[in-house]
């Protein structure tokens, strides 16, 4: 609002005069001085601090926002109109957003990692349960600890991202987006420290197979040794069912040239610094038909002795060195 004053100057000496014009350039001055402090301030906030709410209102699409629990809640028009943001924060009740905060990640890779997990994960086969409310937020976890994930190239994370930003509101594809969020601000870890993780075909094979490969997978019993606990060979075994056929405790093959599948062969070839013997994989969770691993390093990776070696023939006189 500019509002305009007449002054009138009766009887005014030059004295007086002049004292009155260098008042009037001085509010003139300060006048001049309180527009450019407030132009540098907002180019200082906008830069420093990120804050949605102080851009200029120039968007017709804006930055998507989320809910904690990943739910969709509509677009930030307070950002550039190509602007690859996300962030999380709350409706305010009058139709705008509050405590809004800023995603690290860009748009595009935070619902590339949250389709990944949702691929990743048993959600195409299993309904929507704590179970696999849980099994998504450890894989997500997993994935920042061992970015090699399969799933980001299958049909289901394709659909995930074909899928409007409103239609995967309600459906397990939100839960994706939750678990991804749970990461992003150091939630639960539900994974409990695993850095992989294996599903329920890993399980179908007994401790009498002795191959690297199916063909189609490696058998990481056999490839990698695993020791699974009391409590999760039992939910795991409960959860696969009646074609489950694991060993609760596995080590690494021995490479039998006699006896070994062309994909054992280009197994070990691959494979060069393979030791038989070892466990180099310990449970750390299961959720549906997923099992979580801790990978073992150094000292605690676990060394067989011997004759518990899989596959390993008997030699006349081996075990006699270990007779009692």
């Amino acid at each position: 609002m500019i509002k305009t004053h007449n002054i009138e100057l009766n009887d005014t000496s030059p004295s007086e005069m002049t004292r009155f014009r260098q008042i009037m350039l001085n509010i003139w001055r300060q006048q001049i001085e309180d527009d450019r402090n407030a132009v540098e301030m907002e180019k200082f906030l906008i830069e420093r601090y990120e804050s949605p709410n102080l851009l200029i209102n120039n968007s017709k699409e804006g930055s998507s926002i989320y809910g904690l629990d990943g739910e969709y809640l509509g677009k930030n028009l307070n950002t550039p109109k190509n602007n690859d943001s996300a962030f999380l924060g709350e409706k305010d009740g009058k139709g705008g957003f509050k405590n809004l905060r800023k995603i690290t990640d860009n748009h595009t890779k935070f619902i590339q990692k949250a389709s990944t997990v949702y691929g990743e994960s048993s959600a195409y086969k299993s309904d929507m349960t704590e179970d696999l409310k849980k099994e998504m937020f450890a894989i997500a976890y997993v994935l920042e600890r061992n970015t090699v994930a399969y799933g980001e190239n299958s049909e289901l994370a394709k659909k995930f991202r074909s899928t409007s930003k409103e239609k995967r509101n309600g459906t397990k594809m939100q839960c994706g987006i939750a678990a991804e969020i749970n990461v992003l601000i150091n939630g639960f870890d539900y994974s409990y420290g695993a850095d992989a993780w294996d599903g329920q075909e890993q399980a179908l094979f007994n401790s009498e197979d002795y191959r690297f490969s199916t063909g189609k997978f490696e058998l990481h019993k056999n490839t990698l040794g695993w020791k699974i606990s009391e409590e999760h060979y039992k939910i795991w075994s409960k959860n696969i069912g009646k074609n489950f056929d694991a060993p609760q405790i596995s080590f690494t093959a021995y490479f039998d040239k006699t006896s070994a599948t062309e994909f054992d062969k280009r197994f070990i070839k691959n494979h060069k610094n393979h030791k038989e013997g070892r466990i180099n994989l310990k449970s750390t969770a299961v959720y549906n038909k997923t099992i979580f691993w801790k990978t073992l390093k150094g000292k605690d990776i676990i060394k067989a002795y011997p004759w518990n070696i899989p596959n390993r023939p008997a030699e006349p006189g081996f075990l006699d060195n270990f007779k009692k």
